[in-house]
């Protein structure tokens, strides 16, 4: 009988735990998921400082976010030298933009500090901000240009070397003097401008004249020299123009730079003659080649000299003289090409003349023939 009972509970107590081990399975099958928290929205700028020079050049400042949804902001605070884009704005998924510039109108010179706050739905941001307040200045080295007939172009460089913007212009300057500008703005960078001599509302002499420049910054006044006579530089078979017979297209570039024109034709004997022309100072040059293209070693051979060239032989002939006197100087030609109008002496020298024969329009320079 005590056997039939303990049979029986220990049955019982087997579908009990069957009961409870199919009740924990169905627990594990199906667990308790836990709350998903929601991503924080921050608000990030691009710059945490930023220092202001008193002139007018604004500097960005780039409002991002982190996190989901959209940030709206809001100015709280700047100080009153400082000025703003705007005072609100949003950030969906591109940063927004805020102008930061300095407001000096009626503001003492000084160095100012501070801070901009920004208030949004994703916190707060704080930027400080510096202002230097100084007064420009002008800064020129240069004090004298002494120009002649050959070194007749300077370069003149103003800078601020105080703060905020300077402001200049040429007030005054001789009539005889060309400048690349007249004005300008300065905050960071110099300004450069070119001063250069117009032969062409000049006689030849000695003048002394003052460029004067004016500014918010102070004055400057540079003095100009010159010195325009015609030279002796003229010489037949040698060369012309600081330039020899012989001499290579990169030594004639130390004197005059790149051509401003060129040419090539082909010779007989299939060689090049190539000319390069500097319009601007009158002045031609020929050179013989293998190649299409003039390298920098190839020699000058011929030398022709045009208006406005104004150079002359030790005899002071030179373009604008007469026929007779060239005749009287040199005596009669040893050849003449009526065709171009030139007188040739084999010394190594042509005299180019007018329509009418009575003045000389061009010189041009070559070697003297074999024997001469």
């Amino acid at each position: 009988m005590k056997t039939k009972y303990s049979l029986m509970s220990f049955f019982v107590i087997a579908v009990l735990m069957s009961i409870n081990c199919s009740d924990d399975k169905k627990k594990n099958n199906n667990p308790v998921t836990p709350p998903v928290e929601e991503e924080t929205l921050n608000i990030i700028t691009d710059k945490t400082s930023i220092s202001l020079l008193g002139v007018p050049d604004p500097i960005p400042l780039l409002i991002f976010k982190d996190g989901e949804g959209d940030l709206s902001w809001t100015l709280d605070s700047k100080p009153d030298w400082v000025e703003v884009s705007k005072t609100t704005g949003q950030v969906r998924f591109f940063p927004d933009t805020l102008k930061i510039n300095s407001k000096i109108d009626g503001l003492e010179y000084g160095d100012y500090s501070g801070s901009i706050k920004i208030n949004s739905n994703g916190g707060t941001a704080e930027i400080s901000v510096t202002l230097a307040h100084h007064p420009p200045e002008i800064g020129i080295i240069q004090t004298l240009f002494n120009f002649d007939r050959y070194f007749y172009e300077e370069k003149l460089v103003i800078t601020n070397t105080g703060g905020n913007e300077l402001l200049w212009q040429i007030e005054s300057q001789p009539e005889w003097i060309t400048v690349s500008n007249s004005s300008g703005r300065i905050t960071y960078n110099p300004n450069e401008i070119f001063v250069r001599v117009d032969f062409g509302k000049i006689d030849y002499g000695e003048y002394t004249e003052d460029l004067k420049i004016t500014s918010n910054g102070g004055n400057h006044e540079i003095v100009i020299y010159l010195s325009y006579q015609r030279m002796l530089e003229v010489f037949p078979g040698v060369g012309a123009a600081r330039i020899s017979l012989g001499d290579s297209y990169d030594y004639i570039k130390k004197f005059y730079g790149t051509y401003e024109g060129n040419s090539y034709v082909e010779l007989p004997d299939k060689r090049l003659k190539h000319t390069i022309y500097y319009y601007s100072v009158g002045l031609e040059f020929d050179f013989i080649t293998n190649s299409p293209v003039l390298y920098g070693t190839g020699d000058n051979i011929y030398i022709r000299l045009l208006p406005p060239y104004d150079g002359l032989t030790e005899q002071s002939i030179g373009i604008g003289s007469t026929v007779d006197e060239v005749i009287t100087t040199y005596g009669q030609p040893d050849n003449e090409d009526t065709d171009q109008h030139l007188l040739l002496y084999n010394t190594g020298i042509a005299f180019k003349y007018n329509n009418t024969k009575t003045e000389v329009t061009g010189m041009h320079i070559f070697p003297p023939p074999e024997g001469e």
